[in-house]
């Protein structure tokens, strides 16, 4: 959700009659099967594949050109795609295709973080101050926990209305690191470490500060070798600058009541905290491969999940905040992972406890540093959300 926190209006021609929109409705659990042959059936019973096309549809009837989800279970892989990848061009969006994943790059950082913690390289309640002295105003009470878990009371950058009024001058511009928080320490801080919960994407880059400092290696060089590199992932990466490899979907924004295309905006200004691209298989198997433990202990995981901060939001589900990891309570079921918005795109990856189901949903539209429409969207991509997560679970 890199631009969580922006209110700036919506900026929507259809706000009003979405603002009417009513969530899907929590029904009760549907019980969970215990072998394929029960889930098949219990899925065919509950929540069908007609389901997750007609929410599709709905999202899509806000002006959304193109939404693909994928869903996997044991023994069970559902590909949804639905749309043009580019408007006005023949080719239809499929599931293969490259997008951004706006802040579920987030999910990267942090498991990069809890890496070099698992090596002793680091200590989650240890002060920032000590891995990159002088860098963060008042990093002697901030520790490493509090940025990952969105605790430290650090501006978020994007909020800024000089970054916002940069931004949308120059979308071709490659941020930096120290440009970035250069807006967010310029403000002072929104409460003292540690006191609550609240996103803030500076958090993040700083983050990624401590990566390169403890590694010796660029951001997108520790993720290129300690994530992609050992999934497997040839199509996601950290974007260096506007390019977005081909095929891909193109990504839009409205402004002014007019759909504009986004896909060639710079997303450096996400960088650690949500500059990443890939495709819907492979942010579902980054995803599950974290819960299931194959980039971290066990351990490291379950402290992800667990030390997590009550997180609510109008249009969005239920949910936490744990150390980058967001607890999302579905109609079936609790599933974690992050949500992701950039210029253009926006992203849900989720996965069950144990790492055997996944969900990803993907839409080609998202906002920018002037304009939110999360709100909008969340209102018509939550229903798609629960029944995507009901297949996942076969209920």
């Amino acid at each position: 959700m890199i631009g969580h926190g922006m209110r700036r209006g919506l900026g929507w021609p259809l706000a009003a009659a979405v603002a009417a929109t009513m969530v899907l409705a929590v029904a009760g659990d549907a019980r969970a099967a215990t072998s394929r042959a029960e889930s098949k059936a219990t899925a065919a019973a509950g929540t069908t594949r007609a389901d997750v096309r007609q929410a599709m549809r709905r999202l899509r009837a806000l002006g959304v050109p193109s939404v693909r989800t994928l869903v996997v279970r044991p023994g069970a892989r559902e590909r949804y795609a639905q749309g043009p990848r580019r408007l006005g061009r023949p080719g239809r969006a499929r599931i293969g295709d490259v997008m951004r994943v706006g802040s579920v790059t987030k999910m990267m950082t942090a498991t990069l973080i809890m890496q070099l913690a698992q090596e002793g390289r680091l200590q989650l309640d240890e002060p920032v101050e000590r891995v990159l002295p002088g860098v963060v105003p008042g990093g002697g009470h901030i520790t490493i926990a509090q940025l990952l878990g969105m605790r430290s009371g650090l501006y978020s950058y994007n909020r800024s209305p000089v970054f916002a009024e940069q931004a949308g001058r120059d979308r071709d511009r490659v941020w930096t690191p120290p440009e970035l928080l250069a807006f967010a320490f310029a403000e002072p801080p929104d409460f003292p470490p540690g006191e609550r919960f609240e996103y803030s994407n500076t958090n993040t880059i700083i983050l990624g500060l401590v990566i390169e400092a403890l590694t010796g290696r660029s951001y997108h060089e520790a993720v290129q070798e300690r994530i992609a590199a050992p999934l497997g992932l040839r199509r996601t990466a950290i974007g260096m600058d506007a390019t977005l490899p081909r095929p891909h979907v193109d990504g839009y924004v409205f402004e002014g009541g007019r759909r504009v295309n986004a896909t060639s905006w710079t997303p450096t200004w996400g960088w650690a905290a949500g500059g990443a691209y890939s495709t819907p298989p492979e942010i579902g198997r980054f995803v599950r491969a974290l819960m299931a433990g194959r980039l971290l202990e066990p351990g490291a995981v379950a402290t992800m999940v667990d030390r997590a901060s009550e997180f609510a939001h109008p249009g969005f589900p239920p949910m936490r905040y744990g150390l980058a990891v967001n607890w999302v309570k579905t109609r079936c079921g609790w599933m974690y992972g992050h949500g992701g918005e950039i210029s253009g795109y926006r992203t849900w990856a989720l996965a069950d406890r144990r790492g055997r189901r996944s969900v990803v949903i993907s839409a080609a539209v998202g906002s920018t540093p002037q304009e939110d429409l999360a709100p909008v969207v969340e209102r018509r991509l939550t229903p798609l959300l629960h029944a995507a997560a009901c297949r996942a679970f076969g209920r």
